[in-house]
């Protein structure tokens, strides 16, 4: 039977006619995936956005230290995805098998997150050490969460529309999660006291894993009833029955390099628009220009895509990474403008990068049952060499300065048009549905 819940919309399926009995309306398999991919990202945006800023002014490790620790951290992390597919990709072919794992891996998770926030209470002389060793059992564990939920999709999404849907809503969700916490961070850590940062930090991680296991736990009762399970149903006809070709892993990466690289610099040139008092307003509207642009965008990707089809979707984000690279380099001519480069540079951004990950996630959903696990593994571990990578790139940028951060960032856009460029040449042509 398919997908219960895919089909309808996605806020809510309505009760059957003549229930009498009140209860709550069902929501659909899509939803409840589309929560727990919230809660899940819960967990991978506060270790991108909140991790340095704890390890450092917390912890109080060196900003050369703590970035090649993360760095190494986010290694590790890509060869567990590897792995993790390879050992468990042969023996777990149904949604029901998948999301009892990524509730086990995220309430492990969630304990690994609380460890990590409550090493910064420990102010011994191992402080760092016990902070580094957290962050290492939170990558591992983060792991088996990631992959396993990540292959669900590939398991119930029985058309290219609704291969499409999954991507899109959990790009959404994705996106709106990035906006909160990094709407939170000023006042949750920002102007105090490192004692007090790590209580408030352990509280954020407490309420960040409860909501993610709820999510989680839902997901998986919905899909243990077996209803949602395509392993047994034809292929649909743009299944990807071969091997992954290396332009498609390669475009994992270079997408992941792009966007890391960008989004690390974007917070340097909003500092720098801060300094300038005509411009006050531009690094703000830039940044959230940028996650508003992603989110915004991903109902007209998914249009473009069903309607015209997966060549005419990439040639189009590759326009908008074209245009968005060359308004990072347009000339100030005055305050008015710095405003409106600001909001049309931001959000033209981002809709490129949410092209970029509706156009990529939308055929990996498109995985064979039994292959998806495996396959989801290795763009994993490719995306993560390439934010490993983008990190570094940041770093050397920001340390020496070779370029103008702007100039900087309209080359990072490059590697997000190599991999629509990849994407085009190793995807079948797919007829408008």
């Amino acid at each position: 039977m398919l997908d219960d819940g895919a089909l309808m919309p996605l806020a809510l399926c309505c009760p059957q006619e003549g229930q009498i009995v009140p209860r709550l309306p069902r929501l659909s398999t899509l939803a409840l995936y589309t929560l727990a991919h919230a809660g899940k990202t819960l967990f991978w945006v506060v270790s991108d956005l909140y991790f340095v800023w704890m390890v450092t002014m917390v912890g109080g490790v060196s900003g050369a230290r703590a970035g090649l620790g993360i760095g190494l951290s986010i290694l590790l992390a890509a060869g567990a995805d590897y792995l993790g597919g390879r050992w468990l990709g042969g023996s777990m072919t149904t949604a029901a098998g998948h999301a009892r794992l990524q509730l086990y891996a995220c309430c492990a998770t969630a304990l690994a997150l609380l460890v990590f926030a409550g090493a910064g209470l420990h102010h011994g002389p191992h402080l760092a050490e016990a902070m580094m060793a957290a962050l290492i059992l939170f990558r591992l564990t983060y792991a088996g969460l990631d992959i396993t939920q990540n292959a669900v999709p590939a398991l119930i999404a029985a058309t290219a529309a609704q291969q499409a849907d999954y991507a899109m809503w959990r790009n959404i969700a994705g996106g709106g999660i990035r906006i909160l916490l990094s709407a939170g961070f000023v006042p949750l850590l920002a102007g105090h006291a490192p004692r007090e940062q790590a209580w408030r930090f352990l509280v954020l991680a407490l309420a960040i894993g409860v909501v993610a296991c709820l999510a989680a736990l839902a997901l998986t009762r919905r899909l243990a009833d077996g209803l949602a399970d395509r392993a047994t149903l034809p292929l649909p006809d743009n299944a990807d029955t071969g091997p992954d070709p290396p332009g498609l892993l390669i475009a994992m990466g270079l997408a992941s390099l792009g966007m890391t690289l960008f989004q690390q610099l974007e917070p340097f040139l909003a500092a720098h628009l801060l300094a300038q008092a005509s411009a006050a307003w531009a690094g703000a509207l830039f940044i959230t220009g940028g996650s508003a642009g992603g989110l915004i965008s991903q109902p007209f990707w998914r249009a473009l895509m069903l309607g015209y089809g997966a060549r005419r979707l990439q040639q189009g984000v590759m326009l908008a990474c074209l245009i968005a690279a060359t308004l990072m380099v347009a000339p100030a001519w005055g305050q008015a403008w710095l405003i409106v480069w600001a909001i049309l540079a931001g959000s033209l951004y981002g809709a490129a990068a949410g092209g970029v990950l509706l156009a990529l996630w939308s055929r990996i959903n498109a995985s064979r049952p039994r292959d998806a696990l495996a396959r989801i593994s290795r763009f994993s571990a490719g995306a993560k060499l390439g934010q490993a990578l983008g990190l570094a790139l940041a770093g050397w940028q920001i340390q020496n300065q070779p370029l103008a951060l702007a100039a900087a960032m309209a080359l990072a856009l490059l590697p997000m048009m190599g991999a629509m460029a990849l994407l085009t040449a190793a995807a079948p042509h797919r007829q408008p549905v």
